[in-house]
């Protein structure tokens, strides 16, 4: 994917009134943000002061940084990946095993005989953004949502005092799958691809982004990582950022028990793992 090169509205603008290139916004510490109602007003300013990109977020509970204190944001495929030929090697594996995975999706959700089956396998990225959304297997996908309050909910739970949450700047979507030769990029709308059966990615509003055209990646480019579209990060404190008008999303919504392709999912992570 294509890097943003020009000087953008970020979590520091909001103070000094300036704009700034990717790379500082990278390498500056993330925005305290106290409750719900304040980020809803930052990012609304930063949405604003760049509206030649649309919003995309992500909640984590670590702040993954590289060399400089920057922050990486890399699809799963690529990380912890070694050096050499050992890097190499693996790598192999890896998409070995992801085209495995996708064959053994695409058997389960035949012989289910879901309406679905033709349509999600007509691309091979889409069966990836599958497999990822549902962590599965690694990809060179990367999850993204455009609802606040599901990714701040992401941002918040599990241990620990605080929670991350990123802005990233991407092409504006034209369909239920977005492919933008010119920024080498690709963007799947969940909500669109995904068969009525799958609700988990209903409940988190999801988005799989990944670089185009897709390549087998045996060295590190910056292509790959999504911290060169950030916008702008924000800390999040785990214990009263929610109040009584706003509330985390919770956990049995955004992953439902009675998700069946769920299940088929695990059918496929089961035969992998033998």
């Amino acid at each position: 994917m294509k890097k943003i090169t020009r000087q953008v509205w970020s979590h520091r603008s909001l103070s000094s009134g300036k704009r700034y290139y990717v790379t500082d916004v990278r390498g500056d510490s993330a925005c305290d943000i106290n409750d719900f109602p304040s980020l809803v007003r930052a990012v609304a300013i930063i949405s604003f002061k760049n509206p030649d990109f649309a919003l995309f977020y992500r909640g984590q509970d670590k702040d993954y940084q590289l060399r400089f204190n920057k922050t990486t944001l890399r699809p799963s495929i690529y990380r912890n990946w070694g050096s050499g030929k050992t890097r190499g090697r693996l790598m192999k594996e890896r998409f070995e095993n992801l085209v495995l995975a996708t064959k053994l999706l695409r058997n389960k959700f035949s012989a289910k005989k879901l309406d679905s089956r033709y349509r999600i396998f007509q691309y091979t990225e889409v069966a990836w953004a599958i497999l990822q959304h549902y962590e599965i297997i690694t990809t060179p996908l990367m999850d993204f949502t455009v609802s606040l309050r599901v990714a701040s909910s992401f941002a918040t739970c599990g241990p620990g005092t605080h929670g991350f949450l990123y802005v990233i700047g991407l092409p504006y979507p034209q369909g239920s799958i977005s492919y933008y030769s010119e920024q080498q990029m690709l963007n799947l709308r969940l909500l669109s691809i995904c068969p009525p059966e799958a609700l988990r990615p209903y409940f988190q509003d999801g988005y799989l982004v990944g670089s185009f055209p897709h390549r087998e990646h045996s060295g590190y480019t910056g292509k790959l990582d999504f911290g060169h579209r950030l916008l702008a990060k924000f800390r999040l404190p785990k214990v009263g950022f929610w109040g009584r008008s706003y509330h985390a999303i919770p956990d049995d919504a955004l992953y439902p028990r009675d998700d069946q392709v769920k299940i088929i999912c695990d059918e496929v992570k089961e035969e992998l793992n033998n």
